[in-house]
């Protein structure tokens, strides 16, 4: 075994391999045997072959059977219409469909048996009338499906028809020749009205074998036996070429290369469908290749007669091989257009057939013998690094220079700007002087250094296991100290052209180092993995970053990063990248399952929405299927579990998915899980939504989307609540209605009550005063008479019968007039100025405008206040004694009557008689209680206040009552 370093020169390639994934039995498939692919128009890959059919969603196989409706187990070819029905071709002759979950049997498939006796099937295509057109091997036959007309034989050949749509309509070949010994064959071609014909010599054919397809541009390709015959639709040009074995398939794809599968020898690709394209490479050794399909995502199907089905994605074809198998622990480096790489090998000289290509074979290789570093110097000298051992050398002079340093082996290697080459190996930093190829300085290390770069001063950067060092000036810094971000391992150091160092660590992610300031981009800033192991440059000045999970882009602008990531969906031959460079403007990739080239554009151009499709609902204790109609469960059911599927091929396995579930979340999460559980929902509507995260276009645009309602418990329904309010409101109106009424005839009730008790106080209060004034007034007249003043006893008589009258007038009525009130005061007055001993003065004036009349009061209202202030007030006093009564109005229209006397004041007066206090607190009290009772039912409220009048010194002046009376 040998380790071998090779030289690519201008980009080209020398050998490809694909590493096929297989579909057999032991997959799932029902046989090995298969004939035909196809993906239909939702993304599901349906498979045909000797025991069925086969339905497969990218995890896992249906197959159907005669016993799920097939008519037969051996199905040739799959079609699908534009109903979306698939369509498959038996070797019976009968024909069966499956649409919506179901596969049905056409009418007619006894007597389409008996007209293709001896025949198979081999084309179809369904028109816009609902029209079967059957290719076979000698006839073309008709079946309409809507008025169940069936012709047959509407025209014959010995050796078939074929069928294809191409623009909404579809061609006719057939090759005339009735016998194998024809010397001559003719081709006939049918589309559009337009007929293509030519005769080619038959030569060297076994048997009748014939098939063709139709490219994007038009041009078409007939095999026959070893011959290729191009045809074009538009100019009826035909031409032909050969084959090195007889093809039984022929498949354009996508890019309209040409694909011929063959009986046990595989399959055959051409760079283009005419009679120059380039023959690309031999596929599948060994395998009978019954057919080639590209689906939607670019990736190619192969059906085998021995095998099953076999798969590969777009990329792998730019795999690099050698002796048919993929480069494998690959270092790679560019120079100028060249890229460089080294690999272990097992024998030499397989790249020595393709001029671009030059391989260096240095010595034998040994038990874990990799290349480690690659470096190209300034002189074009080539220095490569081995584990075990290294060694320069140089293109132009094709000479090899063996570690003329020693038997150790170096792990790094830089040039700085005085043309010097710095290596590391495991302990030591060593400079080395060019021009004499020697060691000129060795600096010891603490930890093995792992790869160098030159900063743009001249310093020396070395990343190691524990973290970055810099020697500059003599000087070696840990460089960990200044940063903890340097204390991670670094796998490889890029310098930008504005200084800044980019780090690729082991754990942490890219660290973008400029002025002192470390821009750390990782996973949760888009970074495709934290562990870092390649750093490359492209044209313009994007950092590239090989990563254990893929590659991400690094767009840096004005300060601010963008990062784009790619991976296997993208194109990738493996997420595990080890190297990558530049070299002619094409991105080389070093993977764990090879090595391969990719255009960089092309990675922002591709456009995969994967198909995406709800699949089941799992509630409590059902199972649903998702309809037209939306979901309704009980709310004790607010469980639900949704499983769903995504139509994807390329890394199946590792699909994330975008969901949310409107109702409860609004914010778009990811899951890599086909499948997503949600409880304790509360009552109301949802719209579940999910998508795959596709590549170059809105995921969203493609989501599938479940919506289903929760329904609230019947007392959380809005008739029931309609109801319960309807209730309640009635209830309280009429609990209401009812306090109401009977409120007011509690308060009618008490009203009356206190009316009658006002009534009755009020008469107890005359009854109480009248014999209590008259007894007074009686002794009165007695003690006139007694002192022999007739004449004063006889007037005094005379008074009290008018204040009897007018009291005795009053005491059946509620109210009086205030003029009524004022003659009773006046009458009392002058009663108690007769028995007054010293005699007092008294004044009663009424304010100008006031109507006296027509102002009405409670009777007996002012008369106990004028008595207090007789006998309580005046009867203590010394001196002049005055007593006021005065009517007159305030601001507010409220008439105003004051009774002001110039007595001792209350409280003396009560200090000198206790006998007085309690019946004046009686009467007083007995006042305000009516006032009171007189305010409530009356809509004209009497205010009451009571002053006590005092000079600046406190001293008692007098008392003076003030009622306020609307008017």
């Amino acid at each position: 075994m040998l380790l071998s370093f090779h030289v690519l020169y201008n980009g080209g390639l020398y050998a490809q391999e694909l590493n096929y994934r297989n579909f057999s039995v032991r997959n799932g498939l029902p046989s090995s045997e298969t004939y035909a692919v196809l993906q239909d128009s939702k993304g599901y890959i349906w498979i045909a072959g000797d025991a069925g059919v086969s339905k497969y969603n990218g995890h896992q196989f249906e197959n159907y059977t005669t016993s799920d409706g097939l008519a037969d187990n051996t199905i040739f070819n799959l079609y699908e219409d534009k109903k979306g029905r698939i369509w498959f071709l038996s070797y019976s002759g009968n024909l069966s469909y499956y649409e919506k979950g179901e596969i049905k049997k056409i009418f007619p498939n006894g007597e389409l048996s008996l007209f293709i006796q001896n025949q198979f099937l081999k084309h179809i295509v369904i028109d816009s009338l609902d029209n079967i057109w059957l290719g076979t091997n000698h006839n073309l036959f008709k079946l309409n499906l809507k008025s169940k007309i069936f012709d047959c034989k509407i025209m014959y050949t010995p050796q078939g028809y074929y069928i294809k749509e191409i623009e909404n309509s579809f061609i006719c070949g057939r090759r005339l020749g009735a016998d194998f010994d024809t010397t001559q064959i003719k081709f006939n071609i049918d589309w559009k009205g337009k007929v293509i014909s030519k005769e080619l010599p038959n030569t060297n054919f076994t048997r009748s074998n014939m098939g063709f397809a139709i490219d994007s541009k038009k041009q078409g390709v007939f095999y026959n036996f070893n011959k290729r015959i191009f045809f074009n639709l538009e100019s009826g040009e035909l031409d032909q070429g050969t084959l090195p074995y007889e093809p039984i398939s022929v498949y354009t794809d996508k890019k309209d290369r040409c694909w011929f599968g063959t009986f046990l020898n595989g399959v055959y690709l051409y760079e283009g469908n005419h009679v120059n394209s380039k023959f690309v490479k031999q596929f599948l050794k060994g395998k009978s290749v019954t057919m080639v399909f590209q689906d939607n995502e670019g990736g190619y199907w192969f059906s085998t007669l021995e095998q099953g089905v076999y798969y590969i994605s777009e990329s792998q074809i730019s795999n690099i091989s050698e002796n048919d198998k993929p480069l494998k622990n690959v270092k790679i480096a560019s120079f100028k257009d060249s890229l460089i790489f080294g690999v272990a090998t097992e024998v030499g000289g397989f790249g020595a057939k393709q001029n671009y290509f030059e391989e260096i074979n240095f010595l034998p290789n040994k038990v874990g013998n990799t290349a480690t570093s690659i470096f190209v110097d300034s002189k074009t000298n080539v220095w490569f690094g081995i584990s075990l051992n290294s060694f320069i050398y140089n293109p132009e002079s094709k000479k090899i220079i063996k570690n003329p340093f020693g038997s150790f082996s170096w792990t790094g290697v830089t040039e700085d700007n005085h043309g010097d080459i710095w290596m590391s190996s495991h302990g030591c930093l060593y400079k080395i002087c060019s021009s004499e190829l020697k060691i000129c300085d060795t600096i010891r290390l603490v930890k093995r250094p792992l790869v160098l770069k030159t900063g743009i001063n001249n310093e020396i950067f070395i990343g190691s296991l524990d973290g970055l060092w810099k020697y500059e000036k003599d000087s070696l810094i840990y460089l960990g100290n200044k940063h903890p971000f340097f204390k991670n391992r670094i796998d490889d150091i890029l310098i930008l052209k504005d200084g800044s160092v980019c780090l690729a660590t082991k754990g942490a992610g890219l660290g973008i180092w400029k002025n002192g300031d470390i821009k750390n981009i990782k996973i949760s800033t888009g970074l495709q993995s934290s562990i870092c192991k390649s750093l490359a440059i492209d044209n313009d000045g994007n950092v590239w970053v090989g990563t254990n999970r893929g590659l991400s882009r690094i767009v840096i602008e004005k300060g601010k990063y963008t990062v784009n990531s790619f991976t296997k969906r993208h194109g990738l031959i493996d997420n595990e990248i080890n190297s990558i460079a530049f070299c002619n403007d094409k991105l080389w990739v070093a993977t764990n399952e090879g090595l391969s080239y990719h255009n960089p554009q092309e990675l922002f151009k591709k456009k995969i929405v994967a198909p995406i499709f709800i699949k089941k609902i799992f509630t409590v204790d059902s199972t649903y299927i998702p309809g037209e109609i939306p979901l309704e469960l009980s709310y004790k059911e607010n469980f639900i579990e949704i499983e769903f599927e995504a139509l994807t091929y390329i890394d199946p396995n590792n699909t994330k998915y975008l969901y949310r579930l409107l109702g409860l979340n609004s914010k778009w999460r990811t899951t890599n899980n086909s499948s997503l559980q949600f409880s304790h929902l509360p009552p109301g509507k949802y719209l579940f939504e999910v998508a795959v995260l596709s590549i170059g276009t809105n995921a969203l645009n493609s989501s599938a989307k479940f919506p289903f309602y929760v329904m609230p418990p019947f007392w959380d329904l809005w008739w029931f609540k309609v109801l319960i309010a309807l209730i309640i409101a009635g209830l309280t109106f009429y609990v209401f209605r009812y306090q109401n009424k009977r409120y007011r005839y509690k308060i009618k009730r008490k009203y009356e009550y206190e009316k009658k008790l006002a009534e009755i106080e009020l008469r107890a209060l005359r009854a109480q005063l009248n014999p209590h004034f008259i007894f007074n007034c009686l002794g009165t007249v007695q003690n006139l008479i007694l002192k022999n003043k007739n004449d004063a006893a006889e007037a005094y008589i005379t008074r009290f019968s008018k204040l009897l009258r007018t009291v005795l007038a009053s005491s059946s009525e509620n109210v009086i007039s205030l003029e009524q009130e004022l003659e009773t005061a006046r009458f009392y007055i002058e009663l108690e100025t007769l028995r007054f001993a010293q005699g007092f003065k008294y004044t009663i004036e009424i304010q100008t405008g006031i109507n006296v009349a027509e102002i009405d009061i409670p009777p007996m209202l002012i008369q106990p206040f004028i008595e207090n202030a007789i006998w309580h007030g005046l009867s203590h006093k010394e001196g002049d004694k005055n007593l006021e009564i005065i009517v007159s109005k305030n601001p507010d229209s409220n008439v105003c009557l004051t009774i002001a006397d110039n007595g001792i004041g209350r409280e003396k007066s009560q200090q000198l008689n206790q006998d007085l206090k309690k019946f004046k607190s009686y009467g007083i009290n007995l006042i305000h209680d009516r006032i009171i009772s007189s305010n409530i039912y009356s809509e004209r409220k009497i205010n009451l206040s009571i002053i006590d009048l005092k000079d600046e010194q406190n001293r008692p002046l007098g008392t003076l009552v003030k009622l306020l009376i609307p008017e």
